[in-house]
């Protein structure tokens, strides 16, 4: 499974990194394409994937048959969809409870069929892993296992909440490596501020 990862944040934010080398982890780098990557930013993550500054909206006619997945479309991702896309579009961007269907009207230009993970957000990592898992995997997206809303304690009396959908494995909530103790160090950063 090819996957294009179109960066929609106005920054390459920490939490972004630790996402796509998450994906390329789990996917492998020779499968990841990142898209609408400022010049400046290419070398953090030249080693993740390919980079190219130009959106997949630019690139879309040489990149052959493609495949975004947005949360708003009604026809669910299939182990029968493997073979018919060369690429797997998401959107790279933090998303808005409730959602706001940024994904949708973003690449709303691009000739492409669209396919759902369901219709509950999910991490950008997340949603690639899902995809994976469908594509190579051959599992329907009915024997995946999920949880909706996660809470990760920081410290006493503290904790973040994401409402997002997160896969499963053995029981246990796959979560970005990383984003536990980036979330710790900001809250460190933002106590000593005052």
């Amino acid at each position: 499974m090819k996957a294009i990862i179109e960066h929609l944040e106005p920054e390459l934010y920490e939490w972004c990194l630790l996402e796509y080398a998450h994906i390329s982890f789990r996917l492998g780098k020779e499968n990841i394409v990142f898209t609408n990557v400022p010049k400046k930013d290419h070398a953090k993550l030249s080693h993740l994937g390919n980079v190219e500054e130009k959106s997949v909206l630019a690139l879309a006619q040489s990149l052959g048959s493609l495949c975004v997945l947005d949360p708003k479309e009604k026809q669910c991702l299939s182990p029968s969809d493997k073979g018919t896309f060369d690429f797997f579009v998401f959107g790279g961007i933090l998303g808005d409870h409730p959602m706001k269907g940024r994904t949708e009207k973003h690449f709303a230009p691009l000739k492409a069929l669209r396919r759902s993970l369901g219709n509950v957000q999910m991490s950008t990592d997340t949603a690639a892993i899902v995809c994976h898992k469908i594509i190579d995997g051959a599992l329907p997206f009915s024997k995946l296992e999920f949880q909706d809303g996660i809470e990760i304690p920081l410290e006493e009396g503290f904790s973040n909440v994401f409402p997002y959908r997160y896969l499963l494995e053995d029981g246990k909530i796959v979560l970005t490596p990383g984003l536990i103790e980036l979330l710790k160090k900001e809250m460190d950063e933002s106590d000593s501020d005052f």
